[in-house]
């Protein structure tokens, strides 16, 4: 099902499914492109995205493409950040691998304390590629 945010503005959300098939899927995200900044409706549109793909592949197992280019920090982001916290404890137990990729200094500077907030595991299957 699509997310009925998207349905009415594509550019609303970024998270998106690269590639996939039975066994693994990887998905992106480029929040400097996405429209909507609304923390409840970011959660609703990943979590759906997430449970179509477990729903569909039950043993499927997923990676994340966190693509930080042009990103800034500021209170909402934040508040987006704990969106993806509390989505990684849902399912972490699926998730292969989180990669960031574009880093920027606001990524680089807050990546220690960032790390710190996630839940247990997802530390070490996290990696930055400049």
């Amino acid at each position: 099902m699509m997310c009925e945010t998207c349905s009415k503005v594509p550019s609303s959300h970024s998270f998106r499914k690269l590639n996939y098939d039975e066994k693994h899927a990887w998905f992106y995200s480029l929040d400097s492109e996405a429209s909507d900044k609304d923390s409840d409706r970011i959660k609703s549109h990943i979590l759906n995205e997430l449970e179509w793909y477990h729903t569909t592949f039950p043993e499927g197992k997923w990676s994340w493409v966190f693509d930080s280019k042009d990103y800034e920090f500021n209170m909402n982001s934040m508040n987006i950040f704990l969106v993806f916290v509390d989505i990684l404890k849902i399912y972490k137990g699926t998730l292969q691998k989180i990669r960031i990729v574009n880093p920027n200094d606001t990524i680089r500077s807050m990546f220690p304390t960032l790390v710190k907030m996630l839940p247990d595991r997802v530390s070490e299957i996290l990696e930055i590629r400049e």
